[in-house]
């Protein structure tokens, strides 16, 4: 747990420090998500710090806050205040989890729709959330941007589960089956794509080759429709399988 906790810390200090020195005018400018600009990333990430302190407390038998107040109160704030915010709000997330006490942690169960969450995988599941959304606000400054490096491996052992989430198949999909390597970490995937059906499975290491080897990052960015055109990075394979996987993947 320790691995995923500094990783966490990392990242919320390094997002903090970068937001901390933003202008006004940079905090306004798009972020990557479509009509959402780099504040609007801030009060999202602090929203959901406030939600999963909130779950925290459900998890060890409190009752649950609906999250639409705390939305409706970021929705609220002025850009600047959202980006203070966000910087407290993800402090006191990282303080609430390191205040567990061992037996807390041991304890820890949240219910998150179909999941049963330990401690472990929800702290996992917000270092999903923040290095995607880390990326979100960085290559807004940095084009050539990539995931934060510490956490792509824990993330890329999500990779599947993600995708169950992230799919969005088509009726009208012609079967195939990709062979997917990546490199930093090596890993190996086969990416099923059929009629109103997409399934993305960890395979065993292969001397065969791959139809598509790209960094680990691309691959996690990919499945949570971050890989365009523009922040694709050098890849080996077929251009055209690579857009089909990621038309399957437009994006959370």
């Amino acid at each position: 747990m320790a691995r995923e906790r500094d990783i966490l810390d990392a990242s919320v200090t390094a997002l903090g420090d970068r937001v901390a020195s933003m202008s006004p005018g940079e905090l306004g400018a798009s972020a990557y998500p479509a009509g959402w600009s780099v504040a609007d990333v801030c009060s999202h990430l602090g929203s959901s710090a406030e939600i999963f302190t909130n779950s925290i407390d459900v998890a060890l038998g409190g009752a649950e806050l609906p999250p639409q107040p705390i939305w409706d109160a970021w929705n609220a704030k002025e850009p600047e205040e959202q980006a203070a915010d966000f910087r407290r709000a993800d402090r006191a997330l990282v303080d609430r989890l390191d205040a567990l006490t061992a037996d807390e942690r041991e304890n820890f169960a949240f219910k998150m729709g179909p999941l049963d969450l330990d401690f472990t995988t929800f702290v996992r599941l917000r270092i999903n959330e923040h290095t995607l959304h880390r990326w979100d606000i960085e290559v807004a400054r940095d084009p050539q941007a990539a995931l934060s490096a510490d956490a792509v491996p824990l993330i890329l052992e999500q990779v599947p589960m993600i995708a169950g989430w992230a799919a969005r198949p088509r009726a009208t999909a012609n079967r195939a089956e990709y062979s997917v390597r990546t490199t930093a970490p090596d890993a190996r995937f086969v990416c099923t794509i059929a009629p109103n059906e997409v399934h993305l499975v960890a395979t065993e290491a292969s001397a065969e080759p791959a139809d598509i080897v790209l960094p680990a990052e691309a691959l996690i960015r990919l499945v949570y429709g971050r890989l365009d055109v523009a922040h694709t990075p050098p890849f080996e394979g077929d251009g055209a399988i690579l857009d089909e996987i990621c038309a399957m993947f437009p994006g959370l």
